[in-house]
């Protein structure tokens, strides 16, 4: 919060899940490493940061602690949105009775603004023609300029300001980077209250600091998009592309080993919801007028739902019965305000579980029981036999010495107190589908014979368009040609995978780019001189008892 009301004058809450923890050496290069972070340093310098802070190991299930204090299942995020499906803790949809921070602090009479990550639209909420309901100005924010979904192309992100998907402001030849550009943006949504009303303002800002995420495979990755898509890497096939790792022309990812070095003194890394090193997250906290303490560091153990009534009670703002006439579920988190001028005051949580793509765990009064299973892609199921080891973390942080056999009563608490938080939070059934798998649950739009697209108008998002993976398909337009026609009729996708029909040199293209791989497989034929006419691709996918492919052909005729 910056320039609020009551407790939160002129403060400013800063969340982070970066990969290295800060040390007290007198050589501490600061946050980030040797890659200079220089204004988290000063917030640190000049706040607090807790080394035992933990999210639920995933962005969008975490982001929606952020957003209402409940639990990421009792929020229907039980994993991001893209994989949500028909069960209650895996739907993607937040309930009514989980209002947000913003509806709250709005109600009360602060602005709200959200610049970053969203990653909370349903993704069947994702096109222009659905609901805005549970986009961030129905979720209660004034404004909001990032991108939905999870992730974007920093040099040519997908933006939407407010409700409506809006151009990129420059290109990168230009000097172009989303980094700069939202941070212009908040700046502007900032001018634009204080001109207003200078003391109440509400500021909710993503930083894309990527933790340490596993997603690279072991040798490392130029394109994130074969992860997601259950493809292996090739090192030969990415060492060529070695001086462009942080251009346009990559969408790179470290190896797994690095995401696992990263993570030490902890076990494993993101998506691990089972162990610290997927869940624990060094964070600041900075309110100068509110906080007398600077510098410190606080070892009590908290959670993402506790930054709700955090700032909640900061605020002087009590937590409503009813949001736009809906009672509303109790909140899971507990205010971390104790702690900001007293270091050594016992922890007030509790007991957290944790769940994230069938990985599970529990913390209670110090300690910690955890399951060994792998997470997304693993459909391994067998969650009847699963191996729980035990950890006492008040004296083992790292989760280095299993107690299990010394403990064998601690470790059957721990569990049963498990399933009893799964069901009240919507945990179960558990879910650890493979690509395949997922891909086959997740959300499509609704199968129909015929799609109908006009020129003009914006993007159309994968979810909600017309289904082209892994189906046969015909694609047909009406073009009208002149003599130098040249341009893309329809595209989908990017470098990374995708394909695009279109006009070059005389010529009609139809490109199919198979996660970046090449070569790219291209039909070619003369393009219509004049007039109108129908021209198109037939897609059609062969699956054989050995072996799966396609054939596609390129088609055209004049239209009278």
């Amino acid at each position: 919060m910056q320039n609020g009301r009551s407790a939160c004058r002129s403060g400013a809450w800063t969340g982070r899940g970066c990969a290295t923890a800060r040390s007290s050496c007198p050589s501490d290069p600061g946050y980030g490493g040797r890659i200079e972070m220089p204004t988290l340093d000063r917030l640190a310098k000049n706040g607090l940061t807790y080394t035992q802070w933990h999210t639920t190991a995933v962005c969008s299930p975490t982001r929606s602690c952020f957003l209402t204090g409940r639990n990421h299942h009792a929020n229907g995020f039980g994993s991001i949105s893209e994989s949500a499906t028909g069960f209650p803790g895996y739907n993607g949809h937040i309930p009514l009775e989980n209002g947000t921070i913003a509806s709250i602090l709005r109600d009360a009479g602060w602005s709200t603004f959200w610049v970053g990550k969203n990653h909370n639209v349903p993704v069947d909420a994702f096109g222009m023609s659905s609901s805005k309901k549970r986009w961030p100005l129905g979720l209660g924010y004034d404004r909001f300029y990032s991108f939905i979904g999870g992730e974007t192309n920093q040099w040519f992100p997908e933006l939407i300001e407010d409700n409506h998907f809006v151009d990129q402001p420059a290109q990168p030849k230009d000097g172009h980077h989303f980094s700069k550009d939202i941070a212009d943006k908040a700046i502007t949504f900032i001018r634009d209250s204080k001109q207003g009303d200078p003391d109440d303002l509400l500021l909710r800002r993503q930083r894309r600091i990527r933790g340490a995420s596993g997603e690279g495979s072991p040798s490392g990755s130029v394109n994130e998009n074969l992860f997601f898509n259950g493809f292996p890497d090739d090192v030969s096939r990415n060492l060529p592309m070695i001086d462009k790792l942080g251009s346009p022309d990559a969408y790179n990812h470290y190896p797994t080993g690095w995401a696992v070095a990263f993570s030490t003194p902890y076990r494993m890394f993101k998506r691990y919801a089972s162990y610290a090193g997927g869940t624990c997250d060094p964070m600041v906290i900075h309110w100068p007028q509110g906080i007398k303490a600077k510098g410190e560091v606080r070892h009590q153990y908290h959670h993402c739902t506790d930054i709700v009534p955090t700032i909640l009670e900061a605020c002087g703002v009590p937590m409503p019965e009813l949001i736009d006439g809906v009672k509303q579920a109790p909140l899971a988190g507990v205010s971390m305000l104790y702690s900001f001028d007293s270091p050594d005051a016992p922890a007030t949580k509790q007991t957290q579980y944790y769940e994230m793509l069938g990985t599970r765990g529990i913390w209670s009064k110090g300690w910690k029981a955890a399951t060994i299973h792998a997470p997304l892609t693993s459909d391994q199921g067998n969650f009847d036999k699963a191996v729980w080891q035990l950890f006492h973390t008040d004296t083992d942080r790292a989760e280095a010495r299993d107690l299990a056999a010394e403990h064998p009563d601690k470790l059957k608490e721990l569990v049963a107190l498990w399933f009893s938080e799964a069901e009240k939070n919507n945990v179960l059934p558990l879910v650890d589908l493979g690509v395949r798998a997922m891909h086959e649950a997740e959300y499509h739009a609704p199968k129909r014979d015929r799609y109908v697209y006009y020129p003009g108008t914006i993007e159309v998002p994968e979810a909600a368009a017309a289904r082209t993976l892994g189906v046969s398909f015909n694609m047909l337009a009406e073009v009208e040609f002149t003599g130098d026609s040249q341009g893309v009729i329809v595209p989908q996708g990017s470098r990374f995978g995708g394909y695009s029909l279109f006009v070059k040199g005389g010529k009609l293209f139809y490109v199919y780019n198979f996660l970046g791989i090449p070569p790219e497989q291209r039909l070619v034929c003369d393009a219509p001189k004049l007039g109108k006419h129908i021209v198109g691709v037939e897609f059609v996918s062969c699956t054989t008892e050995r072996s799966r492919g396609v054939r596609a052909s390129l088609r055209s005729r004049r239209r009278l």
